[in-house]
């Protein structure tokens, strides 16, 4: 059979255009993965003894808080 040129070219070029379109979402999809297991890793290991305050490690919560607010944590005069 015949078929013009034009006909077979223009399919070629929708067929790699699909193509490119399905390799893009593929790579958006696995970075778009990536990312989120990054992410939730992350929110696993942040700064696990900041959330506690007890006698034993009290000055990781208090030392970012006097940070913020360029203050003192623990006066030469105390006992930790």
């Amino acid at each position: 059979m015949w078929y013009p040129l034009a006909l077979v070219e223009a399919a070629n070029d929708r067929i790699v255009k699909l193509e490119l379109l399905r390799r893009r979402r593929l790579a958006l999809l696995a970075g778009a993965a990536l990312g989120l297991a990054v992410f939730t890793l992350y929110l696993a290991t942040l700064a696990p003894t900041i959330l506690y305050y007890t006698y034993q490690v009290k000055d990781s919560a208090v030392l970012p808080a006097v940070a913020h607010t360029l203050g003192i944590s623990q006066p030469t005069w105390t006992r930790s």
